[in-house]
């Protein structure tokens, strides 16, 4: 486990505990705080909120009518730098979010419309914010 200092420090909302997910996360080494929080299941530092939903909390749509490329997408544009039109571009040069994430920073930086703020935005919202692209 490690030391305290060094542990990630996740809020948890109350009603969140008979899911699990709490002693989960603890197991895995995250500082565990239990309170009622006004917005969202989990906070995980001062800007990102967490709101877990099952499949029937969802509203009803055939998996048909939305194709997986629409679901890649939308995901990489919720980076708030990343447009649709870059996510698209991301996609196009290497296929898969996975591919994406798994990629040197670097490679990103040779996609259109794909700059230094652009790169360190994805590094960050990749868990890689500590890796700097360099030109």
């Amino acid at each position: 486990m490690r030391p305290v200092a060094d542990r990630i420090r996740i809020l948890v909302d109350v009603h969140e505990q008979r899911s699990g997910i709490p002693g989960l996360l603890e197991e895995l080494g995250a500082e565990v705080e239990l309170l009622s929080l006004p917005a969202g299941d989990y906070a995980l530092g001062d800007d990102t909120l967490v709101e877990r939903k099952a499949v029937l909390d969802l509203p009803l749509v055939p998996r048909a009518t939305v194709p997986p490329e629409s679901v890649a997408e939308s995901m990489l544009a919720a980076i708030p730098v990343i447009s649709t039109v870059t996510a698209r571009a991301l996609l196009e040069r290497f296929g898969l979010p996975a591919a994406i994430a798994a990629a040197p920073a670097e490679a990103w930086l040779e996609v259109p419309g794909i700059g230094m703020e652009r790169a360190r935005a994805l590094a960050e919202a990749l868990g890689r914010g500590d890796e700097r692209p360099r030109p």
